[in-house]
């Protein structure tokens, strides 16, 4: 009995890990992201584990004012293109500071991200970066997961002959507020995708939802940062890439290996528990075909008292 009532503990738990998905519309997103021609990414605290820009601030020494400010603009307290304007403004980087960090700081990947790209490449899915970052800090990460450069949308950081800080470039629909949710929706109307999901950490990128003609949902990724408005505004909000892997691979959400080993475990506990009643019910078949009725309502009984402290 001390090990029946284990296994129902160990069901009860599985149970719950089943229940844990977060987000406004879950199981919207999740056949989205099945059956959609086009994923988009934000780059930033997505893709990779870190704000590009803050690591440049970090790199020329002016971290804290610039971290402030990403804070601001990721937070959605802030428009993305003051924002942006302002953290440049502070750093005013040289062509040679950035190579250099770049070289000596390169932005890391982050855990899982690019099995989730090879697998929705796999899958036929479109991948874009769809970034308010810098095209000079992407491509490199790009590369490495077989994304084009012709499917990168970022920002562009421009410098004068001899190297020096000019500016960025203005006219990429990234470096304005809403150049996200419009990126999307071209690519939806120019290239005739019926379904996009938009993935990424920032109120900018579910932006790219919450426009005619978006992204129909959007997965908020908390694995680097947790940022409320978005946790509370996703459809679907993840901790880890993997969980969005399963679900490709699974079609559909799917348990932890933990949670399926406890409900297959419960389930070899009843028919343990019921066995000897079977057996029991075909002797007083065999022998006493009267008590037939008492019998089959005992085991019924025994059986209900097992599933309710599954339950309970």
């Amino acid at each position: 009995m001390q090990v029946l009532f284990q296994r129902a503990s160990a069901f009860r738990c599985g149970a719950l890990a089943m229940s844990t998905s977060v987000g406004l519309r879950v199981a919207h997103a999740q056949t989205a992201l099945r059956t959609a021609q086009a994923v988009c990414f934000d780059v930033d605290s997505t893709v990779v584990t870190s704000e590009g820009i803050d690591d440049l601030a970090a790199y020329l020494g002016c971290g804290d004012k610039v971290a402030a400010l990403t804070a601001q603009a990721m937070g959605g307290s802030m428009p993305f293109h003051e924002a942006l304007a302002l953290r440049l403004s502070a750093m005013k980087p040289s062509q040679q500071q950035v190579t250099s960090m770049l070289a000596e700081e390169p932005l890391k990947l982050t855990d899982g991200v690019a099995d989730l790209i090879a697998v929705l490449h796999s899958r036929g899915q479109h991948v874009y970066f769809v970034s308010g970052g810098f095209r000079q800090f992407i491509e490199p990460i790009a590369a490495q997961v077989n994304v084009a450069k012709t499917d990168i949308y970022a920002n562009t950081l421009l410098f004068n002959a001899d190297g020096s800080f000019k500016g960025h470039l203005d006219s990429e629909p990234t470096s304005r507020a809403g150049g996200k949710a419009k990126v999307v929706a071209d690519l939806k109307a120019q290239r005739g995708y019926k379904t996009v999901v938009m993935i990424g950490d920032g109120a900018t990128d579910m932006e790219a939802r919450d426009i005619e003609g978006g992204a129909d949902a959007f997965i908020g990724f908390g694995g680097i940062a947790v940022r409320e408005k978005v946790k509370a505004g996703a459809d679907w909000f993840v901790l880890s890439f993997q969980d969005m892997i399963d679900v490709l691979k699974n079609r559909g959400a799917m348990p932890s290996r933990a949670s399926s080993a406890s409900v297959l475990s419960f389930s070899g506990v009843l028919a343990a528990a019921f066995a000897p009643y079977a057996v029991l019910i075909v002797t007083v078949v065999a022998k006493q075909p009267e008590l037939v009725i008492l019998t089959i309502g005992a085991a019924f009984v025994w059986l209900c008292a097992i599933l309710v402290i599954a339950i309970i």
